[in-house]
């Protein structure tokens, strides 16, 4: 906070404001009429997750750990023995909704070449991932006293594993629960991965509107 305020200040900026990013992507992210009941927001990024349960205009709990979509790319490196730009490029095209039953690869085209892993082998690694994700979401849930059901939603939002074809159903299934992927209503800005930034520049622009 000291550097920021102080780095602001050598902008002239005068007024400034600090405010939680699980709050402003609570309130920025669901309808009024999602509000009305408890929610559960999940967003993922590469290297952090932050998990929180919101209520009306509030947050209820919060907290974030590190693990995130960089953790996949981690796995799938010593999993496979690829590189990180090999990693990077699978993880894009991963569906963890293929039958592992069928012999298929993956082509990954690297360095103006293809390379071709094994769907079953980067599967496995990348479904131990969203298992260790689901895991540590339903241990602070439980430590909140919080039991997943269907009358709990969960927001899922961030660039971690939102993208990734079959990871938000894999997820929905290891915590009992369902999840929908949550993103900002702008056009052409409408992706998970940009939830954060647009959910504090609103809430910036009401404070400076004089709307909070």
């Amino acid at each position: 906070g000291y550097i920021i305020k102080n780095t602001c200040r050598t902008a002239d900026v005068k007024n400034v404001h600090f405010v939680s990013e699980s709050l402003g992507e609570c309130d920025y992210l669901f309808s009024e009429e999602q509000k009305e009941y408890p929610r559960v927001l999940i967003d993922c990024g590469y290297l952090t997750t932050n998990v929180c349960v919101a209520y009306g205009r509030g947050v209820l709990f919060q907290k974030a750990f590190s693990y995130g979509g960089g953790y996949i790319t981690a796995e799938l490196i010593e999993a496979l023995g690829i590189d990180f730009e090999f990693a990077e490029k699978l993880k894009r095209i991963v569906n963890l909704g293929l039958d592992l039953s069928v012999n298929g690869k993956y082509t990954v085209n690297l360095n103006d070449d293809y390379e071709t892993v094994p769907v079953e082998k980067t599967n496995l690694a990348v479904r131990a991932c969203i298992d260790e994700l689901a895991g540590r979401i339903s241990s602070i849930l439980s430590d909140w006293k919080i039991e997943p059901d269907r009358n709990v939603p969960f927001a899922l939002t961030g660039g971690g594993i939102s993208y990734m074809r079959g990871a938000k159903e894999l997820l929905s299934s290891r915590l009992g629960t369902g999840v929908y992927v949550a993103v900002p209503a702008v056009p052409s800005l409408n992706l998970p991965d940009k939830a954060a930034c647009l959910s504090l520049l609103d809430r910036a622009l009401k404070k400076a509107d004089g709307v909070l």
